[in-house]
């Protein structure tokens, strides 16, 4: 320094008035530095020589990261806001105040697994702030789940399957060990009590023949199947049941006259103890409504027709007799590939108009699958060689084959009748639809 300089603290007291004069707004602190290095400080170690705008006690050289924010200082708690509050150079860590405690949701039902939790301010992917779930890897378990039948605790009351369910299954009692209880005596939960099942339709809960699998077959005046009607299966052979009176079959028929015809055959009447039953058909086309009724007699096993009664569309009724029962359906024993039986019998009418004489051969040809437009069945297959003899000479002779298909609890599906000469129209019966049987 030159003798002609003035002092050093000289120098400093003129720069000091110089700067409160020129900045009469603001209060500054300074360091008059160090005499002996004649340098001032400019705060950076640690003094109070720099400006803090917002007022927080801090100035940025003592560590304020945002010296307009009064909220934001080394010595402020940090939240979850988005900004560094506490100046530590990190932002929302995970001790802010306000901070939120996540839980892991597994099975994404809203509810989380409270001993697997984590704490931050921002929501954790798979994560909610609703603990509680009982069950993290079924969605229908959770605090608000609802109780049902399925092993699980649903609503996380720690019971499993408790409460008043309203999906619960109602339970019937089975005092007869038949797999079917009485409609009387039910409970209802989850579980299955002892000697209790699902099934109420039971008739007489005493007798474990007696019961809606059961086969109602036997002329002894006890509903055995339980569908309100005693014997009504009782039947010489499954392949003709005469026990469904409250049933119908409809056919597509085409007659030998070339008439095609929607025909509707239902039981009209069974006695089963003496296995006789009368058997409408009901046919409706061009030509009118008309009408057979046929009757037919057990004999043992086998099923024979011993007549008809036929009515036009006016409604006169013509009967026809034969003079020798005609076997239909054989014996059910006897009933196998192969099986053959014949018929011979004389057919007169009530008026005198018509008569004939009819024989033939009927065989099991096979037992096969057929499909109608009722459905597929397995069925029985049986031809007929047949020869007629016209003796009126009103309808004319005829032979030819008729092959039926019969099922078991249904009776005939499909009947196809050819004439061996081709000079008459086969006549075709094809199953449409049908009610109460069960083949």
């Amino acid at each position: 320094m030159s003798p002609s300089s003035p002092p050093l603290r000289t120098w400093s007291l003129i720069v000091a008035l110089t700067v409160l004069v020129g900045c009469k707004d603001k209060e500054w602190a300074y360091d008059v530095g160090d005499e002996d290095s004649g340098a001032a400080s400019d705060g950076a170690d640690g003094g109070t020589d720099a400006s803090d705008e917002d007022g927080d006690g801090f100035s940025i050289f003592e560590g304020d990261c945002d010296d307009e924010d009064a909220e934001i200082n080394p010595d402020a708690t940090e939240v979850c806001d988005g900004a560094d509050n506490d100046c530590d150079g990190v932002t929302d860590e995970q001790d802010a105040a306000d901070v939120t405690t996540w839980y892991f949701d597994g099975d994404g039902d809203g509810w989380g697994d409270e001993e697997a939790s984590a704490v931050a301010c921002d929501q954790l992917t798979n994560h909610v702030d609703q603990p509680g779930d009982c069950n993290d890897d079924v969605a229908s378990a959770n605090p608000d789940g609802v109780e049902v039948c399925d092993g699980y605790d649903n609503d996380c009351n720690g019971e499993i399957d408790d409460g008043d369910i309203e999906t619960a299954p109602t339970w019937y009692y089975d005092g007869d060990g038949d797999g079917f209880g009485t409609p009387d005596t039910t409970v209802t939960g989850c579980d299955q009590p002892t000697d209790h099942t699902d099934n109420g339709d039971d008739c007489d809960d005493t007798d474990p023949a007696i019961n809606p699998d059961a086969t109602d077959g036997t002329t002894d005046g006890i509903d055995d199947d339980c569908d309100g009607t005693p014997d009504d299966e009782a039947s010489c052979n499954a392949y003709r049941p005469f026990g469904y009176t409250s049933g119908t079959r409809t056919y597509d028929t085409l007659a030998l006259d070339g008439t095609a015809y929607t025909e509707t055959v239902t039981i009209q009447s069974w006695d089963a103890a003496a296995g006789v039953a009368v058997l409408q058909r009901s046919f409706s086309g061009a030509t009118g409504s008309q009408q057979v009724q046929e009757t037919h007699q057990c004999n043992g096993g086998a099923v024979q027709m011993t007549g008809w009664v036929y009515r036009d569309a006016s409604g006169s009724a013509t009967t026809f007799s034969y003079s020798t029962p005609r076997t239909d359906v054989e014996d059910e024993t006897l009933l196998v590939e192969g099986a053959r039986w014949t018929y011979n019998y004389a057919a007169t009418d009530s008026l005198a108009t018509l008569s004939w004489s009819a024989s033939g051969v009927m065989e099991v040809e096979a037992f096969e699958s057929v499909t109608v437009a009722a459905g597929t069945f397995d069925s029985m297959r049986v031809r007929n060689d047949y020869e007629l003899i016209d003796s009126s000479g009103v309808v004319g002779s005829r032979t030819g084959t008729a092959t039926t298909w019969w099922v078991l609890g249904l009776g005939p599906v499909k009947v196809l009748d050819t004439s061996d000469d081709g000079a008459t129209t086969n006549e075709t019966r094809e199953l449409s639809s049908y009610t109460a049987f069960t083949p």
